[in-house]
């Protein structure tokens, strides 16, 4: 795959809240689902690159105005990360006011396709951290009769579906406890090329501009979870 045009660290939007319903938990056995897209095409300098606004969701846990905010983004290693720490400055401040809710995550390899099936009790406490990357999707997939010519699509190897465990921990008389959590599972991961034509000037006279072709990318990742107590109980 041809390299990436745009990559930076950290990338997010800084989004105001908004009064959202409390937390509710769906039927037992049932998992809920989330979707997160990045996409290149929204950065065009260094200026714009908080005008993203597909890349974080905010409600995963929302109770008494905390939440926990999830958010993917690309880093300088040109690799996909999922966070539930804070990655900008409103973020700190979020969680200084006590409204947004600082955890950490850590990634389970394997081929998971629910929640359930992650033995989520079994992971070290030294394993979590503030990321944990995604599939890197590279397999291309046969184009559609719609699909238009210069658009290639990619999805990760076959049986690249791992768990992500997220958990929030509060300090109750100088020990760490955790209060809640999370089990994050990949459902899908689409990753969306599209390579168009553009004109680059010469910077000299009488010397025509150069056509070259620019690379933009749309990564969406699908993701089922299940949310659980402090004993490590399900909550659904």
């Amino acid at each position: 795959m041809k390299k990436l045009l745009f990559i930076f660290a950290a990338v997010v939007l800084a989004v105001g809240c908004t009064d959202k319903p409390e937390f509710k938990t769906p039927d037992v056995g049932t998992a809920q689902s989330l979707t997160l897209t990045y996409d290149t095409a929204q950065i065009t300098s260094a200026d714009k690159m908080f005008d993203q606004t597909l890349n974080r969701v905010d409600d995963i846990y929302r109770v008494n105005g905390q939440y926990v905010k999830l958010t993917m983004y690309l880093a300088q290693d040109g690799v996909f990360y999922l966070t539930a720490a804070p990655v900008i400055e409103d973020d700190e401040e979020a969680i200084a006011d006590g409204k947004m809710l600082d955890c950490e995550i850590v990634k389970i390899d394997g081929n998971f396709s629910t929640p359930s099936e992650v033995n989520f009790k079994s992971v070290a406490d030294e394993e979590y951290t503030f990321q944990a990357d995604l599939p890197d999707a590279t397999v291309e997939q046969e184009p559609t009769d719609e699909q238009p010519k210069n658009v290639t699509v990619y999805k990760p190897e076959a049986g690249s579906c791992p768990a992500y465990v997220l958990r929030y921990k509060v300090t109750e008389n100088e020990v760490d406890v955790v209060k809640f959590g999370f089990v994050f599972v990949v459902k899908d991961i689409v990753l969306t090329e599209t390579v168009s034509q553009v004109e680059v000037p010469s910077g000299k006279p009488y010397v025509d501009p150069t056509i070259e072709d620019s690379y933009n990318y749309n990564n969406s990742v699908t993701l089922l979870y299940k949310a659980f107590d402090e004993n490590g109980n399900w909550l659904n």
